[in-house]
């Protein structure tokens, strides 16, 4: 008998997942109970909660589309939300984890995760027969700002001098809809678009840092007044997500990131996780600041039905679905 469940109980699933989460040393805003919740239903899919024994408790997100299901890691968020007992050995984790990769009548053939790379060290031998894939990250140190741009490229921290007195930096009274309306410039220079309109992204920003689980910074001309860099934050203790931003054309972005890692240090959070560095022109704009490379686990499964319906929907839309 599979020792995985799904939890059909609504509140039981939110009490079990409140109770491990509070032990958890600096969970991730990500695995906050609302954020995965909220996420599914802005794109109309399923959440569920699954349990293994007393070690791990995990939330799957459930795309249905046709006749096909699918677990999926949503966008706009960074990996699959999986809580593991403090309490619990490496063994019995590995163990929690592997039952994840089993067949279940209650969840779908095809399956996708990413996993946290804090839970790297245990994924050996889980889902061998799957594709693992790593996708990669740059994480900075966060410091004041001569101790963060010594660390950078020559070209841009010459850019960064340059420029720096034109600028305002300010944590306070950034418009979250303004930055994602430059998120989403930014997304079509690059030839590609945000996932959901721009004002449900906007609005989902701003619900999270009025909980308190984001927080905005942005950059004004001071010669126009206009904000023409932002970034918004998602924060834990100790780690912060450059989770949506955009920019005018220039340097402001640039200047916005050493003022980013000051504020982000003089907060005590020593970290930016810069969320993906997986396109060339991405990769090196995000290398030229000095941070470590870091990878994600992503692991999936197919079934061929559900390839091929993918393979279709490329077809007749001419773009790849998520």
């Amino acid at each position: 008998m599979s020792r995985l469940r799904v939890i059909s109980d609504p509140e039981e699933a939110e009490r079990l997942w409140m109770d491990l989460y509070a032990l958890q040393p600096d969970p991730s805003p990500f695995y906050e109970w609302d954020f995965s919740e909220s996420i599914a239903e802005l794109f109309g899919w399923k959440c569920l909660t699954v349990q293994v024994e007393e070690v791990l408790l995990a939330k799957l997100v459930v795309r249905k589309r046709s006749f096909f299901s699918d677990v999926v890691v949503p966008p706009l968020t960074q990996f699959t939300p999986i809580l593991l007992a403090p309490s619990a050995d490496n063994e019995a984790r590995q163990a929690a984890l592997k039952c994840l990769f089993e067949d279940h009548a209650a969840l779908p053939f095809s399956r996708y995760f990413s996993f946290a790379p804090h839970l790297s060290s245990i994924l050996e031998g889980v889902g061998s027969n799957w594709c693992h894939m790593a996708k990669d990250t740059y994480v900075l140190p966060t410091a004041n700002t001569e101790e963060a741009i010594a660390k950078w490229s020559s070209s841009t921290r010459r850019n960064f001098r340059n420029a720096t007195d034109k600028y305002e930096f300010t944590s306070e009274a950034v418009s979250s809809k303004h930055v994602v309306e430059m998120t989403e410039t930014a997304y079509e220079r690059a030839g590609m678009k945000l996932s959901l309109p721009s004002h449900v992204v906007g609005t989902f920003a701003e619900a999270l840092v009025e909980r308190g689980l984001g927080r905005i910074v942005g950059l004004t001309s001071k010669e126009t007044g206009e904000l023409e860099a932002g970034i918004v934050l998602i924060e834990s203790k100790e780690m912060a997500w450059y989770w949506l931003a955009g920019s005018e054309r220039g340097e402001a972005m640039t200047v916005l990131m050493a003022h980013t890692q000051e504020f982000l240090h003089q907060r005590g959070i020593a970290a930016l996780d810069l969320v993906g560095a997986n396109t060339p022109s991405i990769a090196e704009f995000k290398r030229r600041f000095g941070g470590a490379l870091v990878s994600y686990t992503h692991v999936v499964r197919q079934s061929r039905s559900l390839k091929m319906a993918k393979s279709l929907n490329a077809l007749f839309t001419g773009e790849m679905s998520p």
